[in-house]
């Protein structure tokens, strides 16, 4: 749905608990007249749009349990409107941008708790630190567990298949 003209009196955007899927699209950026998006509780997935950067006028975002992932875009912290932040239990990464404005909007780091790449956050990881994961450690770590599980299951196959064989064979011999 494309929405030309945002009245005065239709300023907020409740889209959450939809099952919506996708990437988050970047013409969210011609809704400048928004004082409120939530789309949280749904199954977006993609980068967060830069154009998210351009809704002036916005004051809460909420984009909390999807499967957004890379960075939080550094255009959030020029809207100076913006008060409340969720974007809690995604999948983003890098580090967390800073302003005198935006670092205001989570100093428990309860907006970025579920985020296991995300860096830089109030009472979270340092992005120096040594043992920071990084999404391709990540995947690389659990690529190398999948081959093991898949290993184990072609064994287990393999012996049922052998068990089996004999079983099976056992009853002609006898």
């Amino acid at each position: 749905m494309q929405f030309d003209v945002v009245r005065t009196y239709n300023n907020r955007l409740d889209l959450s608990c939809n099952n919506i899927t996708r990437n988050l699209p970047s013409e969210l950026g011609h809704l400048q007249g928004l004082s409120t998006l939530n789309l949280s509780h749904n199954r977006l997935s993609g980068n967060n749009p830069t154009a998210i950067g351009n809704m002036s006028l916005l004051e809460s975002l909420d984009l909390c349990y999807n499967n957004l992932s890379g960075e939080i875009p550094v255009s959030l912290t020029l809207l100076d409107p913006l008060s409340t932040l969720n974007l809690a239990h995604n999948n983003l990464s890098g580090e967390v941008p800073t302003s005198p404005h935006f670092d205001t909007l989570s100093r428990d780091g309860l907006a970025y708790i579920g985020n296991k790449f995300l860096c830089g956050a109030p009472d979270g990881s340092h992005c120096d630190s040594e043992d920071f994961p990084t999404p391709e450690s990540f995947e690389s770590e659990h690529s190398e567990e999948q081959s093991g599980e898949w290993k184990m299951a072609l064994a287990l196959a393999f012996a049922g298949y052998v068990v089996g064989f004999w079983d099976f064979s056992g009853l002609f011999i006898w």
